[in-house]
């Protein structure tokens, strides 16, 4: 006979939460289950209330839920299990509490990730999360601008990906991953969650590709949990031969940045093209760092629409140096999976590949020189959004006239 609760730490699966959720008795499960019951938010978007919820134990362990509903009921349930410190699985389930899908991360016994599992629709699949890097021989010659890509780390595993990357004197491939210290730099953003990662750079690759073939590429993965030593690793960008630097990304945090800062003052040969960011604000109200930066080498862009107006949800301002078509893109992502993007970190591989061009045919220009010569194909801004915006048919333009010097 059972005297206590029944869970006295987190659930083996999500149902019986939703069925409390849907019911509305979630405090009553908390109680029942010894756990502590917070809301953390509640927002309202168009026909459906949001409401964020966790449930803690004295283990440390807790599940973190979303709750959707509607005037009807509960229209969507979702639940990311944290047991005893760790990530553990996720469940998200239909108004009817029938299950959706699951997600499960699988650790080594060092407990390293390996990859997630999902289930979903009787099907099952895996993401891996710091797979080996490619056997192959390394270039030891660029086919054109080399690029620093700092990101969230890309899908090197593809084989277009690797005929852009380069060797160092010993042979070694020219790769950093500074958020988890070794040399593998693969594509995961766990920043929002380690069951839903982000698959930014992969994409952001892709499009320059799409863009440019004659480029070779370093990528380094920033470190996130310590982005203000950021600038030591883009230093190491450039003494490995890196002209361009793609940066897209950045805060509202100018401290996170000055180590940064610091390298592009200290290289104006190097040309960083940033992404002005998706916060929908003007960035003289409301600064983004390191977009901001009243630097001559620094080329901030941000996402317009075909005619030249500033798209939806993306920052604009004076400090925008260039509005770039960034809408409704098809990039591939992990294992080449195609999704449509937007926003102003797309706009910063274009920006960068037309750069690039230019510098191909031209390798004497170099940071304010190089932008410059890009800014000579500006338009005018149709809403004064930015300081003027080029179309895709204007940079298809962008090309050698006679045979290029690189």
């Amino acid at each position: 006979m059972l005297a206590g609760p029944v869970w006295a730490s987190a659930p083996e699966s999500g149902g019986m939460i939703c069925e409390a959720a849907k019911a509305d008795h979630l405090a009553g499960y908390a109680t029942s289950r010894m756990a502590t019951l917070t809301e953390v938010s509640t927002q309202s978007r168009g026909m459906f209330d949001i409401q964020s919820v966790q449930l803690n134990w004295s283990d440390r362990s807790e599940a973190r839920l979303r709750i959707v509903r509607s005037a009807s009921g509960l229209a969507q349930f979702q639940v990311e299990v944290v047991r005893s410190g760790v990530p553990d699985w996720a469940d998200a389930f239909a108004g009817d509490c029938m299950l959706i899908s699951r997600r499960q991360l699988r650790r080594h016994a060092s407990g390293q990730w390996l990859d997630l599992r999902i289930e979903s629709g009787g099907r099952s699949s895996s993401r891996p999360y710091n797979p080996p890097t490619p056997d192959i021989t390394y270039a030891s010659s660029p086919r054109g601008p080399i690029i620093g890509h700092v990101d969230s780390g890309i899908d090197y595993r593809r084989l277009d990906f690797q005929a852009h990357f380069l060797a160092d004197a010993d042979g070694q491939w020219l790769a950093r991953d500074a958020w988890d210290g070794d040399q593998q730099p693969f594509d995961l953003d766990v920043g929002r969650s380690p069951f839903f990662p982000r698959e930014h750079g992969s994409r952001v690759l892709d499009v320059l590709l799409q863009e440019t073939d004659h480029v070779s590429v370093i990528p380094l993965r920033y470190p996130r949990p310590q982005i203000e030593a950021l600038g030591g690793h883009v230093r190491w960008l450039i003494d490995s031969g890196a002209t361009l630097i793609m940066l897209p990304m950045g805060s509202f945090q100018a401290r996170d940045w000055e180590s940064l800062r610091s390298v592009i003052e200290a290289y104006p040969k190097i040309v960083f093209v940033i992404s002005a960011g998706n916060n929908g604000v003007d960035l003289g109200a409301q600064p983004v760092y390191p977009a901001v930066f009243p630097l001559p080498n620094i080329l901030t862009v941000t996402s317009v629409f075909s005619d030249g107006t500033i798209a939806e949800g993306a920052n604009y301002g004076a400090a925008v140096d260039l509005g770039i078509p960034a809408e409704n893109l098809t990039a591939r992502g992990i294992e080449g999976v195609p999704a449509t993007v937007s926003g102003s970190s797309f706009a910063v591989p274009i920006a960068t590949a037309w750069l690039a061009k230019l510098q191909r045919c031209e390798p004497e220009l170099f940071g304010e020189a190089l932008i410059n010569t890009l800014r000579d194909r500006l338009l005018p801004s149709p809403d004064a959004a930015t300081q003027g915006w080029i179309s895709h048919d204007v940079g298809q333009t962008i090309r050698c006239e006679s045979k290029p010097a690189i």
